[in-house]
């Protein structure tokens, strides 16, 4: 296969150390639900082109583009037959650098959400860009982006090494996610009290 024919699909990784702000931070603590809107962007600490897309992404491509169920590893690491058509857009931290491989299906040592020691909180994930719509076109691309706040109120520094890029698909009331991409991010620290966004660039270009 010509390498041509895979450049208009581009999926890039940005991750900002952040600061929380200040007025939200008890408010964050207590209800522990927060949005991009209640941190302070401060630093641009990462900006990649994602590792490659796992299988998973792949498979579900081809279920929607096909109309035809497919077998593939939830996060869990279930293997389960799904025909419905998946949704959302979202980043999950972790604590392995372990290199990528395409059956990766999961981040591999997860940072669990909660304000316990090694726990950062889980904000409210978003499709918006800047305010504006979540999809939009930027010269001759055609642009979605997904950005996820994560705060930490651990006591103590977090090094987060992996991120991965997953969604999820609603079967008979119940709710099952696969990932799209794991990502290695070179060791990031996260000090207590401060917050690390992540967002994720799907994009084609023509």
């Amino acid at each position: 296969m010509n390498d041509d024919t895979l450049k208009n699909l581009d999926l890039q990784l940005s991750l900002f150390l952040a600061e929380i702000n200040p007025k939200k931070r008890e408010q964050i603590l207590q209800n522990q639900t927060f949005s991009v809107e209640d941190i302070v962007e401060k630093e641009l600490v990462l900006k990649k082109q994602s590792d490659p897309f796992i299988r998973a992404f792949i498979d579900q491509l081809y279920r929607m583009l096909g109309n035809t169920a497919i077998s593939w590893k939830d996060r869990d690491g279930t293997t389960r037959a799904l025909s419905n058509v998946g949704v959302g857009g979202y980043a999950y931290l972790g604590t392995s650098n372990q290199a990528v491989a395409m059956d990766d299906y999961w981040v591999v040592t997860p940072i669990a959400t909660g304000v316990g020691a090694g726990q950062m909180l889980y904000g409210i994930n978003s499709s918006n860009y800047y305010g504006s719509s979540g999809i939009y076109t930027l010269g001759t691309s055609r642009v979605q982006i997904n950005t996820t706040p994560f705060v930490n109120m651990s006591g103590g520094d977090i090094t987060v090494e992996e991120v991965c890029f997953y969604g999820g698909q609603y079967v008979s009331s119940v709710w099952y996610y696969y990932t799209h991409a794991r990502d290695l991010t070179g060791s990031i620290v996260v000090a207590d009290g401060s917050a690390l966004v992540v967002e994720y660039r799907l994009s084609v270009t023509v």
